[in-house]
């Protein structure tokens, strides 16, 4: 049995990587003309846990993690018929909803108060992500935004022994994973009646 996964994006599996390359594309493009004072930024985008260690970024950064999957109501079973007669296509669709923490850092400089700070970074990420311009973008994805949280603001405690904001908001993610199976079909009933 030849099993293939289908997302309903219509790629051939949606992976979490295609779901936060999408979200920093939608975050670069916004963040590349957002309207900052002069020689603040750029603003970069990135996962959060890279596969490298890689220190901490000198630009106000803006990170994409995904915390947890949480598989939504039952599967949908549909099938359709084939090119072989003796064969249909069944498949199996999953609503997902997926959970993405964005979070910022930005570098204060207490002699420039005029700079944004690392919450209103990660403010601006949320009205991005809620903005018209990327719902749009989600929906011809096939990503439907399900929620957005509170950006929260927490602190820790840096390598020179500073206070450094790291605030924090969850979105979650709505799509459907599909998973595809060619199953043989029933060409015939035979029947008899047999006394007991």
């Amino acid at each position: 049995l030849g099993r293939s996964f289908v997302c309903s994006a219509g790629t051939a599996d949606m992976t979490d990587n295609d779901i936060i390359a999408k979200i920093i594309e939608l975050l670069n493009a916004k963040f590349a003309v957002w309207p900052y004072p002069v020689g603040y930024g750029p603003v970069e985008v990135q996962q959060k846990q890279q596969p490298t260690k890689q220190g901490i970024p000198s630009a106000p950064t803006v990170f994409v993690e995904k915390l947890f999957d949480h598989r939504y109501g039952w599967v949908a079973v549909l099938q359709e018929e084939t090119s072989d007669p003796t064969k249909l296509l069944e498949t199996e669709n999953q609503l997902y909803n997926t959970t993405f923490q964005i979070s910022a850092l930005a570098l204060q400089d207490p002699s420039r108060i005029d700079l944004p700070t690392a919450s209103d970074l990660c403010s601006d990420a949320c009205a991005i992500l809620q903005s018209r311009y990327a719902l749009q973008e989600f929906t011809a994805a096939k990503i439907a935004v399900f929620r957005v949280s509170d950006v929260q603001n927490s602190y820790v405690t840096d390598d020179q022994d500073r206070q450094e904001a790291e605030p924090s908001f969850d979105i979650v993610l709505s799509y459907t994973r599909t998973i595809a199976s060619p199953i043989d079909k029933i060409t015939g009933v035979d029947w008899k009646i047999v006394p007991v």
